[in-house]
């Protein structure tokens, strides 16, 4: 959980450094934004097939 909300507070502390800034900045911020939740549906699967084995394993 820590973890998905730095990435949140991150991502805002990014968003509202450079607002104002080029489209490159933005395209960086959504970069950003998609590594992040890469990072966090890598996490999630995970702890998915861990529950998974767990549940299979009391069976």
């Amino acid at each position: 959980m820590k973890n998905f909300l730095d990435c949140i507070i991150g991502n805002i502390i990014i968003f509202s450094q450079q607002q104002f800034e080029s489209v490159i900045k933005i395209k960086e911020i959504i970069y950003i934004k998609l590594l992040c939740l890469i990072y966090l549906e890598k996490q999630f699967s995970q702890e998915l097939k861990r529950q998974l084995t767990i549940t299979q394993n009391n069976d």
